[in-house]
């Protein structure tokens, strides 16, 4: 007789998150890969991001009046490594976090 054996039942939570985290890592390397081959930033508001980082680091104010959320999150990025820099690893990390919201609701 053939003996059949379940998985406990934390596995498939576990394998899941792991491949969540396996996708937020992927995402970032590769975006993060295509944005740092360049020195300047990229898209039509990658200087606006900038501008207002720089700003956001020197006169702790919005050099263009806007809401903030999204500069307030790139800040520390910006502090460690420069407004451009941290304007990229912000977009890195931000869009590949976006898989995790995604499989929670979704899963």
């Amino acid at each position: 007789m053939i003996q059949v054996r379940t998985l406990p039942r934390w596995s498939a939570p576990a394998v899941a998150a792991l491949a969540v985290a396996a996708i937020v890592l992927t995402a970032f390397v590769a975006r993060w890969r295509y944005l740092a081959s360049s020195p300047y930033p990229f898209g039509i508001d990658g200087f606006y991001y900038a501008i207002q980082l720089r700003s956001l680091l020197t006169d702790h104010q919005l050099y263009y009046p806007a809401s903030p959320m999204v500069f307030w999150l790139m800040l520390p990025g910006a502090w460690a490594l420069g407004p451009i820099a941290g304007a990229k690893l912000g977009a890195s990390l931000g869009t590949a976090l976006a898989a995790a919201p995604i499989y929670a609701i979704v899963g």
